[in-house]
């Protein structure tokens, strides 16, 4: 039995997984292969039920197959049943039931759904989907996947002329697009692209941009790196690897070779490497300053610049009420005056180096960290100059004496080797203490070889 019957028929994807689709009016065939049943035939409350399989097809090359039909007239209604598929131009939905109800303009499908971009093989499945089409009194298109733990998986061409895709998978409590180009997931969203996994509690994405808003508890986790933040945006690049990742508010990166705490962080990346990190600080409010912390060495500004080139942390530049500190411990530091407990130095700005670790001493110890303290230069300004303290053996051989040392200088560059001040240089403007303990006393710093300062006016 065949039949040709005309309604509004409309179904889109969205701009995220494909090109937009307006719904319009079209004409359809309508096919059934087995008998079928009406009720009020011919009268506004017709209500026509097919089985033995059914087909419509419509202008354009839309078609929908399903186990079965109801169509009810009064409503504009039309209900697919059991093993639903319906295809266009752009995309493919498959589902157990798909329901059009003509005077909502809504799509409301159920059962195993799977809408599939054909150009891109983009997908978005759930147990559920209702789409909202465009009308008078909408201005855009909305997609729901309401409930079901929805699962997205955007794949985006990298370019006209290749073969190569990025991919990026959404998992949500609830998945919403909006119009052509947002986005939104919703309650404990999981996202993974290439190796990087990112958590929140709500995601925003947008297409064309290629970038992604993560707020509420975000953070971003790699085998290298893990980012945190009230807000993370990561932007994505050619291929699977983000290339610029930005956290905001109480913003943390935390690795092996350098922790870093701010109001907002924000990390450069090359090949899904970090090659530069800005943390910036809250210049109002001491407790939110920029800092960076390693395993031997901490220091605090008012913004701090890592540069990590080929994944090593090369150099760390701190400007604004900047400081300093070497963190070796040793057995009595924690009884000494917070002063002078450890070696620091303040500046304006402060750059500090650093290098690789030396060897082991034998093959059983424990490798150490992979870079360490290799110079620090501190820099003042007019009316406010650098200082350091730092600790020196006060004698030759392993049984002298500790002494501390205090300086201030426009400029004071001090030079360290396996951890112990080696050269402390200072310019222009010079002055200092050299803080001897009385006999059989010691400031209790660890063993070294005594720093050789220098200062010139």
């Amino acid at each position: 039995m065949s039949q040709r019957v005309s309604f509004a028929l409309g179904l889109a994807f969205c701009a995220a997984l494909s090109a937009p689709a307006e719904a319009q009016r079209q004409s359809c065939d309508f096919e059934n292969y087995g008998p079928g049943q009406y009720f009020g035939a011919g009268t506004a409350n017709e209500i026509g039920f097919f089985g033995g399989g059914v087909r419509l097809t419509c202008d354009g090359g839309t078609v929908i197959v399903a186990d079965s039909a109801v169509r009810t007239v009064m409503s504009n209604r039309l209900d697919f049943i059991n093993n639903v598929r319906y295809t266009d131009s752009l995309r493919t939905l498959t589902s157990q039931v798909l329901q059009y109800l003509g005077q909502d303009r809504l799509v409301v499908a159920t059962g195993d759904v799977m809408l599939t971009d054909r150009k891109t093989g983009s997908t978005l499945r759930g147990p559920f989907l209702s789409y909202y089409l465009k009308t008078d009194t909408r201005q855009e298109e909305i997609l729901q996947m309401p409930q079901g733990r929805p699962r997205a998986v955007l794949i985006r061409r990298v370019a006209a002329d290749t073969l190569r895709r990025d991919t990026t998978l959404v998992d949500a409590n609830m998945i919403e697009i909006i119009g052509e180009n947002r986005f939104v997931g919703r309650g404990q969203v999981e996202i993974t692209r290439g190796a990087a996994r990112a958590f929140g509690n709500e995601v925003q994405y947008a297409e064309q941009s290629n970038i992604l808003r993560l707020t509420g508890t975000a953070r971003v986790v790699t085998e290298e790196y893990t980012l945190r933040g009230d807000t993370v945006i990561a932007e994505g690049t050619e291929g699977d690897e983000f290339r610029e990742l930005q956290s905001l508010g109480t913003a943390m990166l935390e690795s092996q070779e350098l922790n870093v705490t701010g109001t907002g962080i924000r990390i450069y990346l090359e090949e899904g490497e970090v090659n530069r990190l800005i943390a910036l600080g809250d210049t109002a409010a001491d407790s939110r300053r920029a800092i960076a912390l390693s395993p031997d060495f901490r220091l605090e500004a008012d913004s701090i610049d890592a540069l990590a080139p080929a994944r090593l942390l090369d150099e760390v530049h701190a400007v604004g009420s900047a400081r300093g500190e070497r963190l070796v411990p040793d057995s009595i530091a924690s009884h000494r005056p917070e002063l002078i407990r450890y070696d620091w130095v303040r500046g304006d700005t402060i750059i500090a180096r650093f290098t690789d670790p030396p060897p082991p001493a034998t093959p059983a110890d424990t490798a150490g960290p992979d870079r360490v303290l290799k110079s620090l230069d501190a820099m003042g300004v007019t009316g406010r100059p650098a200082s350091s303290l730092y600790r020196m053996r006060d004698g030759e051989g392993e049984n002298a004496g500790w002494a501390v040392n205090y300086m201030i200088a426009r400029r004071i560059a001090v030079q360290l080797v396996d951890g112990e001040v080696t050269t402390v240089e200072a310019d222009e403007a010079v002055h200092g203490l050299y803080l001897r303990p009385p006999e059989g006393r010691s400031t209790g710093a660890a063993s070294g070889t005594p720093p050789r300062g220098t200062g010139r006016r």
